[in-house]
């Protein structure tokens, strides 16, 4: 399989950092980056970098598609449908991180293992980064309910720098509610599922920790524990930043929680943006499962 070929819509903070990341990524050749604002201090960034830096939106590449295998869009919920039908009609499979929730949830870490989590037989196809409280929690959540029977509730409370909350995000605080809180459903079958989300405003900021606690009969406290750290080391390859901090601890005898602290690589972001470089890392997995799926079933 040859280097896959990708643009990156949206040169704002996750379009900068994924850039950065994939530009020193060998399997990846990062063809164009594309904004709507030509004084837009990412497009300047990556002048003589990346062959393409497009400054008045996808219509004007669209000559070019054929450049590319796929689009990661990193703009916002609202442009996420417009871009899709582009990256469709072209047949181009497309990688979104927004909250738009057009796609389908993807969590790289458990492909395969949760029904409608598995990389698409379709070469054009929406994969939906969901949020950062999903890309975190959902392997924790998914290790604990593997060993539980009848679960009965879960809850996601994560806690991320104020910084590192952009105006989307703070714009779409409902739709993240609904979109982690969807994920948390179809991972536990639990309809009492909660998701909370609180902008740190501390300083010096601190990074990202989520907090899981699900309920449900059955769990054997060294069989959940084993599962949970299996799943941490799991999650280490894709996101090094990514560790359990403390105990798993055992509430009572069919309720367990476990906290994460997500640290980022900083390759453009600060690391306590560990929220934003989860998103981006897990973006990076799906695309590099999605190439290698379609290179070895010659579908590509």
């Amino acid at each position: 399989m040859g280097k896959i070929r990708i643009a990156i819509l949206g040169p704002g903070n996750i379009g900068s950092d994924l850039a950065e990341r994939l530009l020193r990524d060998p399997d990846f050749e990062v063809v164009a980056i594309v904004g709507r604002n030509k004084q837009s201090n990412g497009l300047e960034r990556f002048k003589n970098r990346i062959p393409h830096v497009v400054s008045d939106g996808l219509v004007s590449f669209q000559n070019d598609f054929d450049l590319v295998d796929g689009f990661f869009d990193a703009t916002s919920a609202e442009s996420s449908k417009e871009n899709w039908e582009f990256a469709q009609r072209n047949n181009k499979w497309f990688i979104d991180l927004t909250p738009s929730r057009i796609g389908t949830a993807f969590i790289p870490n458990i492909s395969g293992e949760v029904p409608g989590n598995e990389i698409s037989t379709e070469y054009s196809h929406n994969y939906s980064m969901v949020t950062c409280g999903g890309q975190s929690s959902a392997p924790i959540i998914h290790a604990m309910v593997s060993k539980m029977s009848d679960v009965d509730m879960v809850e996601v409370s994560s806690s991320i720098a104020a910084n590192s909350a952009g105006i989307a995000t703070r714009r779409n605080l409902d739709k993240y509610i609904e979109t982690t809180e969807d994920l948390l459903i179809k991972i536990s079958g639990s309809h009492s599922s909660k998701a909370i989300l609180v902008l740190n405003p501390s300083s010096p900021e601190v990074p990202m920790r989520t907090t899981v606690t699900v309920r449900g009969a059955g769990a054997k406290s060294l069989e959940l524990c084993e599962q949970v750290n299996l799943a941490v080391l799991k999650m280490q390859r894709v996101v090094p930043g990514y560790e359990l901090v403390g105990d798993i601890q055992e509430v009572d005898r069919e309720t367990y929680s476990a906290t994460i602290r997500v640290s980022g690589a900083g390759y453009f972001l600060p690391r306590y943006a560990g929220n934003l470089d989860i998103i981006n890392a897990a973006a990076v997995a799906t695309a590099r499962m999605h190439a290698n799926f379609h290179s070895l079933s010659g579908t590509k």
